[in-house]
Parts: C-alpha cells; structure tokens; sequence
C-alpha cells in the first residue's frame, strides 16, 4: 500500500501527470508503476480512476465517522450526582 500512496503523491504533486491524459502520459504512469510493484489490478484501478475499486483492493474503509453523545439539555443535574446517603 506504501507503494500506491507514494505514487498518488507524486500524481498529485505533479499536474503533468494525468491518467486520463494522452498515451504518452499514461506510459510514463505505467512504468512508475512498474518501477514501484503495484500490482496489475491496481495498476488498472488507477489508471481507469476507480477510487472504490483502489479502496476494495487496499482494504480501506474510507468512511470514518466521528460521534459524539451529550445528555439532553434538560436532564436535572441532581440526577447525576451520587448520593452515599
């Protein structure tokens, strides 16, 4: 996986570098790709700009979800408070 992100960095970092450009371009991403071991299924997901595809074959779970729970506004503060009585 190291491999894929490293090469989606240079990607992004270089606007030269578009898989849905001409056959010379897409060339120069098949031999990085080749350089860097990403695998053929990848390689294809990439160039075919399957972001679900990529995410399948990486086991990724891209959607995080943060949650947060806060008591009811008008929940009584004496019944949170403990009593030793």
């Amino acid at each position: 996986m190291k491999n894929v992100i490293k090469l989606l960095a240079q990607l992004g970092a270089d606007a030269n570098l578009n898989a849905h450009a001409d056959l010379d371009q897409q060339a120069r991403i098949s031999a990085m790709m080749n350089e860097l071991n990403i695998d053929k299924e990848q390689q294809q997901a990439i160039l075919a700009g399957d972001v679900s595809a990529l995410n399948k074959l990486l086991d990724i779970c891209p959607d995080i979800v943060c949650d947060v729970n806060r008591p009811d506004e008008d929940d009584d503060d004496e019944e949170r408070k403990i009593s030793f009585g």
